[in-house]
């Protein structure tokens, strides 16, 4: 059947429309009605689709989605970097209600000058089995999703940071700890800090989760640890002073016990692991808040802002170790010449440090 030529084009059926509104054929009110019909099943069928795509999932569910929406990532970038002087500052010195000694007139900063991150890398674990890692059937990349679940946080929506199968090492970190009056003047140099080659691994089931957890009509920040750290190894930290000893040391009877001496000398520790599982578990919660009651603002006889950090579930910090390291002197801040001398070494199992439920921190000015 060749169907008319008007019914080929637009102008054909806008005419055809026209003529249904006029109510000229009958045909054309079923055909209308059909449409709709049609129309209307398909705007179902695709909300009803959509509606299903952000059913609240369990929290076992949620580790084991496999598709659908959430943002995966799988890094392996190299960093320098570097900061000529970071800094913090006391403007006004020693002075205010909270302390009992006699004030001063301006107050000082303390920082770091010359601080060097070098070759600081970040990639999925390939290779090791620190743990029991399997990297064919326990890799995971780093995840960001957005859950709400019953049968966590009581129904709380939250954002979880999945932390992935992640090795984070560094060739070398060095700073110089200094004090001075002002942000760009830390001429008061303390000593150097010095941190050698960093190799860290991440479990792949560790996660951050964060989320209100204080009911919809109030605000604040909550953050779940559950992270786990399988193995940690680094060459050395160390605390140097890069002057010597330029007075030398001269004890009564003029014994010359260290002759003057410019040189720099190095303490700290040598060939540090730290066994696993290193595990960080537990929860903290942030809250600001104004009051104008209280022992604070009675001290002050003002209003105080303060920031309330809280402790809704114990905090604990564990490995089971063991954690090792030689305890060395030396002249490199390697600590690793030939001269290097050795005063010990160190051996720790088994510690765990647990903040308990309901203690809390309180921070503000005086």
């Amino acid at each position: 059947m060749v169907l008319p030529k008007q019914l080929h084009r637009g102008k054909g059926a806008a005419t055809g429309l026209k003529n249904c509104a006029s109510g000229s054929a009958s045909a054309c009110d079923v055909t209308r009605s059909v449409a709709v019909c049609v129309c209307m099943c398909a705007l179902l069928m695709f909300f009803s689709s959509r509606s299903l795509a952000v059913n609240p999932l369990a929290d076992a569910d949620l580790s084991e989605i496999r598709g659908g929406s959430g943002v995966s990532i799988n890094p392996d970038i190299i960093l320098d970097i570097t900061i000529g002087t970071s800094s913090w500052g006391d403007s006004d010195g020693i002075s205010g209600y909270a302390n009992p000694w006699p004030s001063t007139t301006t107050g000082g900063r303390m920082g770091a000058n010359n601080i060097l991150i070098s070759q600081l890398h970040a990639r999925s674990r390939v290779s090791d089995n620190y743990g029991g890692y399997d990297h064919s059937t326990m890799w995971k990349p780093i995840t960001i999703d957005v859950a709400t679940s019953a049968s966590v946080y009581n129904g709380t929506t939250f954002v979880r940071l999945g932390l992935g199968a992640l090795e984070i090492s560094w060739d070398h970190l060095e700073l110089e700890v200094a004090l001075g009056p002002s942000g760009n003047s830390l001429n008061q140099k303390l000593g150097d800090l010095y941190l050698g080659g960093l190799d860290l691994y991440l479990n792949p089931s560790s996660y951050i989760d964060i989320y209100n957890g204080r009911g919809s009509s109030q605000s604040g920040v909550t953050f779940t640890l559950n992270s786990m750290v399988d193995y940690i190894s680094m060459e050395c930290v160390s605390w140097g002073d890069s002057d010597g000893l330029p007075s030398g040391n001269i004890g009564s009877g003029g014994v010359v016990w260290i002759e003057p001496d410019n040189s720099t000398g190095w303490i700290g520790l040598y060939d540090i692991e730290v066994g696993g599982p290193i595990s960080v578990i537990g929860s903290f919660a942030v809250d600001i808040t104004t009051s104008s009651g209280g022992v604070y603002s009675s001290l002050s006889g003002k209003p105080e802002t303060v920031a309330h950090i809280s402790f809704p579930t114990n905090l604990t910090l564990s490995t089971s170790g063991p954690i090792t390291g030689e305890v060395r002197l030396d002249s490199t801040r390697r600590l690793d010449s030939m001269d290097a001398g050795v005063l010990g070494d160190i051996f720790i199992n088994n510690f765990n440090l647990e903040i308990m439920q309901g203690g809390f921190v309180d921070i503000w000015a005086h």
